[in-house]
């Protein structure tokens, strides 16, 4: 009976009167609309929570899932404005803040300097179709930008930022520095402060934290990056291959 009440209930789900986004109905009405039990429907919500079909929001009740924006194929590092525009969606991208300030001891541990080195911190929010889907904060040595000629102050990043070029575009010329790979850890958290209210989410909705360290060819550390994702509106694939190993099938 649970399995039956299941399917019905997911191949209900992303169409009228259950669009993506939509907050379903209360457990008695949803169970009356299903013609199935309130105990067997529990059950059915339960399994499709568990698949990311729906989203159980404390204090706001039980939405259908929305339909992903974005594709990331995790073992590529690719800008992500060109990445929402592949897939179809109108990009766009907000610096709300670009300044120095002194690296804590975790940026001071990944980018390989002394701590209170004093390192560039650049905040933004990329949005697909108007609706934000990754929180950045990034840093970066402040000594970078006196390697290039002619020397660049901070307060010059943001207007190149908010250009049309790539983010690594931008990033080699301010610095110097060309990224050519990145070692991603991927964390799932819950949204708080500044993080919920640019991503216009509810304070301690689920997120897919992403801490990156970005380096040159030499392989040196030259940008750490933390990046927010709305996880109902993003999708992850990673590609893997069977290692060896003794023993049989």
């Amino acid at each position: 009976m649970v399995h039956l009440a299941t399917e019905k209930l997911r191949s209900a789900l992303g169409k009228e009167p259950f669009l993506p986004g939509d907050r379903l109905p209360s457990e008695p009405e949803l169970a009356k609309i299903m013609q199935v039990s309130r105990s067997t429907l529990r059950a059915a919500l339960h399994t499709l929570e568990l698949e990311g079909i729906i989203l159980r929001r404390p204090g706001l009740g039980t939405f259908v899932s929305e339909l992903p924006l974005l594709e990331y194929n995790l073992g590529q590092l690719l800008d992500l404005s060109v990445l929402i525009r592949s897939l179809g969606h109108e990009p766009d991208l907000r610096v709300l803040d670009v300044s120095a300030t002194q690296a804590d001891a975790q940026v001071a541990q990944k980018l390989a300097i002394h701590s209170n080195a004093e390192v560039v911190r650049t905040e933004r929010v990329h949005t697909a179709d108007g609706k934000p889907v990754v929180y950045h904060l990034e840093f970066f040595p402040r000594g970078f930008l006196d390697r290039v000629s002619p020397p660049l102050n901070v307060e010059e990043l943001a207007p190149l930022l908010n250009g049309d070029r790539t983010f690594f575009e931008v990033f080699f010329d301010a610095t110097g520095q060309r990224i050519t790979g990145a070692v991603t850890s991927l964390k799932p958290t819950l949204a708080s402060g500044t993080v919920a209210k640019v991503l216009q989410v509810p304070a301690g909705s689920p997120l897919m934290r992403f801490e990156q360290v970005d380096h040159n060819r030499d392989h040196m550390p030259v940008q750490v990056s933390f990046e927010y994702h709305v996880p109902e509106l993003c999708t992850f694939l990673v590609h893997r291959t069977v290692t060896s190993f003794n023993g049989g099938c």
